[in-house]
């Protein structure tokens, strides 16, 4: 009576050694396919600006193509890459940049993390914050606008 209920337990834990091996193997080659790890892609959202054609190297420079979406035209004079939404590290455009409505330009800027120039891995991802200055051509005001920024770095 002993040997069955031996070679009994022997069977079930044989059985289900077999199936939780097998689902194992199957996890590690999903997650080797990348299945558990979400597909960030680039973002870049402005208030009154569009931005497209953003590329991030792994010494922290953002090289980005804005569209001018504001109600008249503007001047750019500074535009700036932090972590921290912030005028900090800000450097001015040369010469600034008359745009009207519709018009893009592109930049190349350097982006800084916690006061230090970002430099990153390829494939990991940098979060922060666009900031530009600008006047309105039309009313003379001064504008700062902040978009945020998650994107890979290549």
């Amino acid at each position: 009576m002993k040997q069955i209920k031996a070679q009994s337990a022997i069977e079930y834990l044989t059985t289900y050694g077999w199936a939780i091996l097998v689902i194992v193997i199957v996890l590690s080659v999903l997650f080797e396919m990348g299945l558990f790890s979400p597909h960030i892609s680039s973002e870049c959202v402005f208030s009154n600006f569009s931005c497209f054609n953003t590329s991030f190297s792994t010494t922290g420079i953002l090289t980005l193509t804005l569209i001018q979406s504001t109600d008249y035209p503007i001047n750019m004079s500074a535009i700036g890459c932090n972590t921290k939404q912030d005028t900090l590290y800000m450097v001015p455009i040369n010469p600034q940049n008359q745009l009207q409505i519709g018009q893009s330009i592109t930049e190349t800027i350097q982006c800084y993390q916690n006061g230090v120039k970002y430099s990153g891995k390829p494939k990991s991802t940098y979060k922060g914050y666009i900031s530009i200055n600008y006047t309105d051509l039309k009313t003379g005001f001064s504008y700062v606008v902040y978009g945020r920024l998650i994107q890979k770095v290549t």
